[in-house]
């Protein structure tokens, strides 16, 4: 009974990971998101948009036309009198 205990031992032990080598990839996953997250923060303090983006004309458009008189009393764009 005993060599049937022992084949099954070895096979189980056969069957199942390494702790060191779980532990190894778990670890190289984290730091790969850690990483990753430098990454984000490090980026997050560039600007988005070059400079003059918003002083094109596309984009200063908007506010040319909201600074019009004429078209601040067009029906629908005056600010609502509660």
């Amino acid at each position: 009974m005993g060599f049937f205990t022992d084949y099954l031992t070895s096979v189980i032990q056969r069957r199942m990971e390494d702790p060191k080598e779980r532990r190894d990839r778990a670890e190289a996953r984290l730091r790969h998101a850690k990483a990753a997250a430098d990454a984000t923060k490090r980026n997050l303090g560039y600007p988005t948009k070059n400079w003059g983006f918003w002083r094109s004309d596309k984009m200063s458009a908007h506010y040319e036309t909201n600074a019009n008189p004429a078209v601040k009393r067009m029906l629908g764009r005056a600010v609502p009198e509660v």
